[in-house]
């Protein structure tokens, strides 16, 4: 149950990558095109000043065609209003935006709740076999000498960010106890 939630979750994630990557491949696309346009419109500025320092009438050429361009590309859609195809392809684009972000917001992983019991744990209990920071030898040999930092020690600061300082001496006091109730002493004499 809980890999097929993992498989799920990484499904959509990969779905929501996915979708930034294209809609960051889209809007460098269109800021590519804006660029496009504001270069065309200074060179058509500089080309219309250089013609009246000449003291010649500017003639937009590339208007003239771009003009007869449109109205190829004019067609009639359905409702019989007159759109160019580029008009037709920014309307497809929001239309995928939109399909987008309905499948982000579907995307998002689900909330997890605790059970009592994992609410009233501090500590995550590792998994039996679980592979740990230390051996069971080495804990075995050292668990008795741990200890909470006090300020006698030179220690600047102490915080204690879960529980208070009371609380968190007779938690490892408590704990330290267990393991020797519960601890195979190799040193023992």
């Amino acid at each position: 149950d809980m890999e097929e939630k993992q498989k799920k979750l990484a499904e959509m994630r990969k779905k929501a990558d996915e979708a930034r990557k294209k809609a960051a491949e889209e809007a460098k696309k269109k800021a590519e095109d804006a660029k496009k346009k504001a270069e065309e419109a200074k060179r058509k500025a500089e080309a219309k000043k250089k013609a009246e320092e000449a003291g010649e009438e500017y003639v937009e050429e590339d208007e003239a065609k771009e003009e007869e361009v449109k109205e190829e590309k004019m067609e009639v859609d359905a409702d019989g209003k007159d759109q160019t195809k580029e008009a037709k392809e920014e309307e497809e684009e929001e239309k995928k935006e939109d399909v987008k972000m309905e499948e982000e917001e579907e995307t998002e992983p689900p909330k997890i709740e605790l059970t009592e019991e994992e609410q009233k744990m501090w500590f995550k209990v590792p998994a039996v076999g679980a592979s740990t920071d230390l051996t069971a030898t080495a804990l075995g040999q050292s668990f008795g000498g741990f200890s909470i930092p006090e300020k006698s020690e030179g220690f600047d600061e102490i915080r204690f960010e879960w529980q208070g300082e009371k609380e968190s001496k007779a938690y490892l006091k408590k704990w330290v106890l267990e393991k020797k109730r519960n601890s195979r002493m190799d040193d023992l004499q």
